[in-house]
Formats: C-alpha cells, sequence, structure tokens
C-alpha cells in the first residue's frame, strides 16, 4: 500500500505542478515577467522533484514481486516525467 500511497501523492503533486506551469507560461502576455518565469520554473522543479519522489528502489520491489503496482508506478512515473518535460520546454521556449 505504501507503494500506491506515494505514487499517489507524487501523480497529484505533478499533475498540479505541470498545471500551474501551464497556467504561468501560457497566459496571454505580450512579454513574461521576471517574477512569471521564476514561478514557473519553481513549478518545474516542483514537478520534477515530485515525479522523482518514489525511489528507484521502490519501483524495484514493486517490479520484483510482480504487484501491479509496479508496472502502474514505472509507467506513471515516465508518463509524468514526459508531461513535466513538455511543459518544461514550452515554458523554456516561452521565456526566451
Amino acid at each position: 500500500m505504501a507503494v500506491a500511497k506515494k505514487v499517489a501523492r507524487a501523480r497529484k503533486q505533478v499533475s498540479r505542478s505541470a498545471a500551474a506551469a501551464k497556467r504561468a507560461v501560457t497566459t496571454k502576455v505580450a512579454r513574461v515577467t521576471k517574477k512569471q518565469a521564476k514561478k514557473a520554473s519553481r513549478v518545474m522543479t516542483r514537478a520534477k522533484k515530485a515525479a522523482s519522489g518514489v525511489s528507484g528502489k521502490t519501483r524495484k520491489t514493486a517490479r520484483k514481486t510482480g504487484a501491479a503496482v509496479g508496472k502502474v508506478l514505472g509507467r506513471t512515473i515516465g508518463t509524468m516525467e514526459k508531461m513535466v518535460n513538455s511543459v518544461v520546454s514550452t515554458a523554456k521556449s516561452t521565456l526566451r
């Protein structure tokens, strides 16, 4: 159960952070202010941290025990990382 809980927590944090980042980046503004840029980058870091919050060991154990959670865990973390990365890249290009 601990594993599932960790995943849920990470997932929630990431989706929240990603949404916030998107908002910070895609609000219709002519120029992105320094404050917004900072906010966006802060959010990204949080999202990344959350995605990596489930340690590799937890993932490994889950996979080894053949728990469905293991598979789900690997996948969700992958998706989360992809999501965060896409948001990060859009933000970066917008903030240039």
